[in-house]
C-alpha cells in the first residue's frame, strides 16, 4: 500500500491531499479484508462464540501488527467494531442453538413421559390409572412453565405443546381401548367368524362407544380377520374350490349356504367371498 508522506512535505497541500488519499485507499482495502475474513470466521464458528472470539483475536492481532504505525489506531477501531458485531451474531446463534436443543429435549421428554404414563395407566386399577395420567399432565405443564419463565419458549408455544401432550394421551388411550376390544373380538372370531361379527355389530350399535373408537375397532377387526383368512384358507382350499364349482353348476339350496357359512366361520373364505357366494345362491 502507499505509505503516507512525513516531514515538512506532509503539511503542504499536496502532502495533505496525498496522505488523505493514501489513508482512504488503505482503509478501503483493510475494510474489505476485514469484512471478508471475519465473515469467513463467523461461518466457520456458527453458534460457537468461544471459537469465533479466539479466531477473530488471532486475525486482529496479526492485522494490526502488519499495519503501518500511522494507520494502526484506525485499523484497531475498524476491526474491533467488526468483531463486536460478529460476536453479537454468533452469540445469538449460540443462544438459539441452546434453546433449540432445550426444546428438542423437552419434546423428546414429553414423548417418553406420555408413553410411561400410558403404560402405567394400562396396568393400574381405573382410579389409579387416571391419577397417573393426571400426574403426567401436571408434570408436563410444570416443565413447560419453567421454559416459559427462562425465555426458551413463549406462552403460546407452551399451550400448543401442552395441547399436543393431551392429544397424545388421548390417542394412546384410544389405541389401548381399541386394541383390547379387537383382541376380545378375535378371541371369539378365531373359533367362529360369524359370532365375532355378531359381537362387532353390538359394539357398532353401542351409543356409549365413540365414533372414533367404532371406526378403529372395525378397521382393526377386519385387518386381523383378513390375516387369519390368509393363514387358514390354504388348509380348506379344496373345500372352497368345490363350493365354487357347485355354485357355478347352479347347485343352490340350504345345504350350499350351510357349507359357505361353515367355511366362512372357519376363516376358510373371506367375508367378501362369503357374501358373494350367498348372493349367487339367491340369484
Amino acid at each position: 500500500c502507499a505509505l503516507p508522506i512525513s516531514g515538512l512535505r506532509a503539511i503542504t497541500s499536496y502532502g495533505q491531499a496525498y496522505n488523505s488519499a493514501a489513508e482512504a485507499a488503505y482503509q478501503s482495502k483493510v475494510q474489505t479484508d476485514i469484512d471478508t475474513t471475519v465473515d469467513s470466521i463467523e461461518q466457520g464458528n456458527e453458534g460457537n462464540l468461544e471459537g469465533f472470539e479466539a479466531s477473530a483475536k488471532g486475525y486482529a492481532d496479526e492485522l494490526v501488527k502488519a499495519s503501518p504505525p500511522e494507520y494502526r489506531v484506525r485499523v484497531q477501531q475498524t476491526i474491533a467494531a467488526r468483531v463486536a458485531s460478529g460476536a453479537t451474531r454468533v452469540r445469538g446463534q449460540q443462544i438459539a442453538k441452546q434453546q433449540n436443543q432445550q426444546q428438542a429435549d423437552v419434546l423428546e421428554g414429553m414423548q417418553s413421559r406420555a408413553n410411561i404414563a400410558l403404560k402405567s395407566a394400562a396396568v393400574l386399577p381405573s382410579d389409579d390409572g387416571d391419577a397417573a395420567l393426571t400426574a403426567a399432565v401436571n408434570d408436563n405443564k410444570a416443565q413447560l412453565d419453567v421454559l416459559v419463565k427462562d425465555g426458551v419458549i413463549d406462552a403460546t408455544t407452551a399451550l400448543k405443546w401442552q395441547s399436543a401432550f393431551h392429544d397424545q394421551l388421548d390417542k394412546g388411550i384410544l389405541n389401548s381401548r381399541v386394541d383390547a376390544a379387537v383382541n376380545d373380538l378375535m378371541a371369539v372370531s378365531e373359533a367362529n367368524a360369524s359370532k365375532g361379527d355378531f359381537q362387532l355389530a353390538k359394539i357398532m350399535a353401542d351409543p356409549m362407544v365413540s365414533q372414533d373408537q367404532k371406526e378403529a375397532i372395525f378397521k382393526g377387526y377386519r385387518e386381523r380377520n383378513e390375516q387369519l383368512f390368509y393363514s387358514r384358507s390354504r388348509t380348506h382350499a379344496e373345500e372352497s374350490v368345490a363350493l365354487s364349482k357347485d355354485l357355478a353348476a347352479e347347485d343352490f339350496g340350504p345345504a350350499i349356504e350351510s357349507r359357505a357359512r361353515g367355511l366362512y366361520q372357519q376363516h376358510a373364505i373371506s367375508l367378501d367371498e362369503y357374501q358373494s357366494e350367498i348372493g349367487r345362491a339367491h340369484v
